[in-house]
Parts: C-alpha cells; sequence; structure tokens
C-alpha cells in the first residue's frame, strides 16, 4: 500500500456520496474501499443462502477486484 491516510465520507442516501468518494479517489490515487458494494454483496449471497452460516461461508469464496479504478465483485473462478 503506498498510501495509509483514509478519508472517509458519509451522509444520507442518494445524496453523491459516491460520485464524490469515486472523483476524490481518482484525484488523489487513492484506492476506493465501496462499502455499500460489500453490504450489497454480502446481501445477494443471504438471499441465496437464507442463513448467516451458509451466506457468510459463500460471501468469502467471493472475489473482489479492483477494476479500472472501481471495485468489483465477482461470482465463481476469474
Amino acid at each position: 500500500m503506498k498510501n495509509k491516510k483514509i478519508i472517509t465520507i458519509d451522509g444520507p442516501s442518494a445524496s453523491g456520496k459516491g460520485l464524490l468518494a469515486r472523483e476524490l479517489a481518482k484525484e488523489l490515487d487513492f484506492i476506493l474501499l465501496d462499502s455499500g458494494l460489500l453490504y450489497r454483496a454480502y446481501s445477494y449471497c443471504f438471499d441465496k443462502e437464507k442463513n448467516h452460516d451458509s451466506a457468510m461461508n459463500f460471501f468469502s469464496q467471493l472475489t473482489i477486484e479492483g477494476v479500472a479504478g472501481e471495485m468489483e465483485v465477482f461470482e465463481g473462478n476469474r
């Protein structure tokens, strides 16, 4: 990791946090950790598995990668 600085952005839904975060990360050459994407990925796993233990196992098998400056989640082998 080339930078140990962290910026967090908080605010209500649909207030532009994601857009601001993407632009700021690009400008500062930071890695963007999209927590909303992680919440949605876990929700997807829970919806498929219907219980926390199985969902956590499924979630741990997902691949999370940076693609073109954005986080993406993949199911299965890449």
